[in-house]
């Protein structure tokens, strides 16, 4: 992620059109947006893919599950066009590096402490 404004918008609403609206009045001063699962559940993949045509999307899943589920998670969020996604790091070295290989190109946030 290219670093201009250190600001990445979170979009923490559950209406694509709210979502939408929202990014496009912090695009010209954030670096990024962020999707979280309020949004996605009710709206599928497409938002991302819509957020993605014009900048970059983290999903901010917080992943911690098997390493199985954690790449199958991964690969859609990049397939809908994330630049990036969160996942936990308790859940253990092989969930983490599920992510990070699913991932490919895309970034990797990892947490470590909320």
């Amino acid at each position: 992620m290219q670093l201009r404004h250190r600001l990445i918008a979170a979009l923490d609403v559950p209406d694509a059109d709210r979502a939408h609206a929202i990014a496009r009045a912090v695009r010209a001063c954030t670096d990024a947006v962020k999707v979280n699962w309020p949004l996605v559940l009710p709206t599928g993949s497409a938002i991302v893919r819509e957020l993605a045509a014009d900048g970059y999307v983290l999903c901010d899943f917080k992943l911690a599950d098997i390493p199985t589920t954690n790449r199958l998670v991964v690969e859609q969020a990049i397939r809908a066009g994330a630049s990036g996604v969160i996942c936990h790091g308790f859940a253990g070295e092989d969930s983490v590096r599920a992510c990070v290989e699913a991932a490919g190109e895309a970034e990797v946030f990892v947490v470590t402490e909320l």
